[in-house]
């Protein structure tokens, strides 16, 4: 599956992004358009980096094969997730610093601009790359490492239809609709807002609320799927 991943998934992931990003320019707007790729990109850090954090951090765990012997000691599965969303928090904080630096230093845009609303949109994004991690962790457990791949590579269908770099106006009208199911496509609409001086709590409170259905979903989801593979064996068998 890696190797569909790489021949197949990512090549159509980058043509809908940059065909997208491509339409949105032809558009006209190309200073503020402009920055709205940066802004994209550098937020997208907190999501790229939450969920492959949170996600890689138990494949590596079967790769080594010590993830069962985790929970011969007392640890339970949620102890184990919140360090790995605590570590994941922190990671996620250093690499959008340094992507946030990048961008002021190599293109005069700064997204502290944002002031501090810029934690209310770091946090809703870490909390949906939690939601995200979790629930690819549970496909996982149910499919086993013949799907590992998804671990590093699903997460990027959120770039063409979350609204990262472009309004929600850009897609296809079939599309429109799906990227409302993305708590990301509130959360940079407002963002983009914000630069031209407007904050939209509308989007906020929509992006907050989708999000906790996230997570709620997220962690049932891979705790449902990690009771299954228990009982069919497969748990064990992801290690062998």
């Amino acid at each position: 599956m890696e190797t569909w991943m790489d021949v197949l998934w990512y090549p159509f992931i980058q043509v809908l992004v940059f065909g997208l990003i491509a339409l949105y320019f032809a558009e006209g707007g190309g200073l503020e358009r402009s920055q709205h790729i940066i802004l994209g990109l550098v937020l997208w850090q907190v999501i790229a980096v939450g969920q492959y954090s949170v996600s890689l951090s138990v494949m590596w765990e079967v790769w080594s094969h010590s993830f069962s012997n985790l929970f011969i000691s007392p640890l339970t599965m949620k102890e184990f997730m919140a360090g790995q969303m605590i570590v994941s928090l922190l990671k996620a904080i250093v690499v959008f610093l340094m992507a946030a630096v990048l961008g002021g230093i190599f293109f005069k845009f700064s997204v502290f601009s944002l002031g501090w609303w810029l934690v209310i949109y770091f946090l809703e994004l870490i909390v949906f790359a939690w939601a995200s991690g979790m629930f690819i962790l549970g496909l996982i457990f149910r499919f086993g490492v013949d799907i590992q791949s998804l671990a590093w590579s699903l997460i990027y269908l959120v770039q063409p239809l979350g609204a990262v770099f472009y309004p929600v106006e850009v897609l296809p009208a079939f599309l429109q609709k799906v990227a409302y199911l993305f708590p990301t496509t509130f959360i940079f609409e407002a963002a983009r807002s914000q630069l031209r001086g407007v904050v939209d709590w509308q989007q906020i409170n929509l992006a907050t609320g989708v999000n906790l259905a996230y997570i709620v979903f997220g962690y049932w989801f891979m705790m449902r799927m990690l009771a299954k593979s228990k009982e069919s064996g497969a748990f064990v068998r992801m290690e062998l």
